[in-house]
């Protein structure tokens, strides 16, 4: 794949859309989980005749469904449920690439078990291999008992700066 020639792209997040990127060993999350307890998008389903069942586990962790079926507020497909959620990204950026080195694309069944911060690890521990990288973050996912889809796209923005081309892998 090729990289685009901008240096100021905007990350975008939909439904199962996530995305981290690193600089070295900070991590940043450019992307936000738009989860149906988020009060605005909440307000947003309610607003539209829907409802959003909510349960919390005794760890206190918030799990939430549209109309009690969908765990995202936002979402591309699920045409049962269009009249209760959008499909507009929440845009954030633009991103200087040049201070990043890799970019992480998941879904939710990732980001709901794997911490951006261990993506990160997983990703700087597979070196150039960003084949490697995915699998790893894939793999932690299946370990940590995910139980929705599982995608992983790393990309390399580091080569794209060094050979004039971006590796990725998507597993």
């Amino acid at each position: 794949a090729r990289a685009a020639p901008s240096t100021t792209p905007a990350a975008a997040r939909t439904r199962r859309d996530g995305a981290v990127v690193r600089d070295g060993l900070a991590v940043l999350r450019a992307s936000y989980d738009h989860k149906p307890h988020d009060p605005v998008e909440e307000r947003r389903i309610m607003a539209a005749g829907g409802f959003v069942r909510k349960n919390i586990d005794a760890s206190g962790n918030v799990q939430s469904r549209v109309m009690g079926v969908l765990a995202v507020a936002r979402s591309f497909g699920d045409n049962k449920l269009r009249k209760f959620i959008i499909s507009e990204p929440q845009l954030h950026g633009p991103y200087d690439v040049r201070r990043f080195d890799t970019l992480v694309l998941a879904c939710d069944g990732v980001w709901d078990v794997v911490s951006d911060a261990t993506a990160a690890r997983l990703a700087l521990d597979a070196g150039d291999d960003v084949e490697l990288a995915a699998c790893r973050i894939r793999d932690k996912a299946y370990s940590r008992a995910s139980n929705d889809n599982i995608s992983v796209l790393v990309v390399r923005l580091s080569a794209a700066r060094d050979r004039g081309n971006a590796d990725a892998a998507v597993v």
